[in-house]
């Protein structure tokens, strides 16, 4: 399952929910506030991500790309299956910890990128998650 994004530009995006989920949160982290709970951003019913709350997650996740490895780190945990939506709610909530930090696991030079096309994305404008 994953969760595909269209925005008002016209322009789509498509991530898995272990991606999506972790995107968010690294956005939190650098001080992006959900205009809903979080709980809203998790499921795909095509509910609309206002334009700024998709601004400031971008806002958030531009600031953050400094900070993110340049080099791929591994994961502590290399059980942790990112395809399992049950594991990834787990991840998402704490339960379970696969890297040293959020940073970590958008590290290496693709990721990161894939981070800033995203950030780049969500500034265009308000989005629905199908």
């Amino acid at each position: 399952m994953g969760m595909d994004l269209a925005s008002e530009s016209g322009r789509d995006w498509r991530f898995t929910n272990w991606a999506f989920c972790n995107s968010l949160r690294l956005a939190k982290k650098y001080g992006w506030k959900p205009q809903n709970d979080l709980e809203y951003y998790f499921s795909n019913d095509g509910q609309l991500v206002e334009k700024e709350d998709a601004f400031n997650i971008g806002k958030a996740l531009l600031s953050c790309l400094d900070d993110i490895p340049e080099k791929e780190a591994k994961p502590l945990n290399s059980a942790l299956d990112p395809m399992d939506f049950n594991e990834v709610m787990k991840y998402q909530t704490g339960e379970k910890i696969a890297y040293k930090s959020i940073l970590e696991v958008f590290s290496g030079v693709n990721k990161k990128e894939a981070v800033r096309d995203f950030a780049l994305f969500c500034q265009l404008g308000s989005f629905k998650i199908y």
